[in-house]
């Protein structure tokens, strides 16, 4: 089924997962079965990125799939970004307004991901010093 074919495609030691989702059809229970059935350490550090948001009508319609998503989602995540692109306000060429799409979703994914990893590098630095704590320790008390 859909869980083995996603199981697959996994790395083994994976820093970050990301897992998309169309914001319009955003987080169905065969998702929610298929990303529960990914081993825990894979899903610890799950980022769950909603994308064309701009497919949804309205601002409100956007709160509340991310109030859903938050609510249905969220505990399975260690993070949740929506991207789409930007409705066209004014007459702006189709190449400004994709750039500027572009820069705006790179940047909140680019800051979400910096701050998950800078978390987890945190994270091994601590547990690192911990190991090398534990290691002099038993060399001092061989002495």
């Amino acid at each position: 089924g859909s869980t083995t074919s996603v199981a697959v495609l996994y790395s083994h030691h994976p820093d970050i997962v990301i897992w998309c989702t169309a914001a319009n059809q955003a987080w169905k229970a065969t998702e929610l079965e298929t990303w529960t059935a990914l081993p825990p350490r894979l899903r610890k550090h799950g980022l769950l990125v909603a994308t064309h948001t701009d497919l949804l009508p309205s601002a409100a319609a956007r709160a509340t799939v991310r109030e859903r998503l938050q609510h249905d989602a969220g505990p399975y995540f260690s993070g949740i970004v929506m991207i789409g692109k930007p409705r066209r306000t004014s007459l702006v060429s189709a190449s400004t307004a994709s750039d500027e799409w572009q820069s705006d979703a790179k940047a909140e994914l680019f800051k979400t991901l910096a701050a998950h990893l800078s978390g987890i590098a945190e994270f091994r630095l601590a547990r690192a010093r911990r190991m090398v704590a534990r290691l002099t320790s038993r060399a001092l008390d061989q002495l």
